[in-house]
């Protein structure tokens, strides 16, 4: 329907269209007056007559569908399935190549998770052998300590034993005895 708007200013009587698409006052100068007398929008009646072949307010059809048209809008259908069909594969690869994504990924992460486990099970029994190669060192100080005491113990038997037999020489030789017998 068009609308008539009455605008009464200081006993001044305007009348003004209003566009029935876009429900704005109509710019004369930018307007369309179909040929049914309705007054739109130039903007909005184009765009409605990319859709439509009638007049938005009454409905009267300004022309006809050609078998032009008609086949004209098949192949703009027909291009239209292609181009879905196109995407509806696109869509398939994308998802099958973020399933391999994620299955490549779960993979990884379970092989990280049996690498850091592996790491920690290298690093307990490095741990253990690190104590026991402490345990192994302080043996060899405790060992080589019995061993030098052990020394020390025979070197002082062995001056002592030397100390004696040094003594006993001297005794013979001051009293001429011979102790060898004893």
């Amino acid at each position: 329907m068009s609308a008539l708007a009455n605008n009464n200013t200081m006993n001044n009587t305007t009348t003004e269209e209003i566009c029935a698409i876009c429900q704005t006052a109509v710019d004369f100068k930018k307007s369309v007056l179909t040929s049914c007398n309705h007054y739109f929008c130039s903007k909005c009646f184009f765009k409605w007559m990319e859709k439509k072949a009638d007049c938005p307010v009454c409905r009267k059809v300004f022309r006809q569908k050609t078998n032009y048209d008609i086949e004209l809008e098949r192949e703009i259908l027909s291009e239209l399935e292609g181009q879905v069909r196109n995407y509806t594969n696109l869509v398939e690869e994308l998802n099958e190549q973020a399933f391999n994504i994620d299955y490549k990924k779960n993979t990884l992460i379970k092989a990280c998770m049996e690498i850091d486990e592996t790491l920690n099970k290298k690093k307990q029994e490095f741990i253990k052998l690190n104590n026991d190669v402490v345990s192994l060192h302080n043996k060899k100080i405790s060992i080589t300590n019995d061993i030098k005491n052990q020394i020390n113990n025979f070197n002082n038997l062995k001056r002592q034993t030397i100390l004696q037999m040094q003594q006993k020489k001297q005794k013979q030789k001051r009293f001429g005895m011979n102790f060898k017998n004893r």
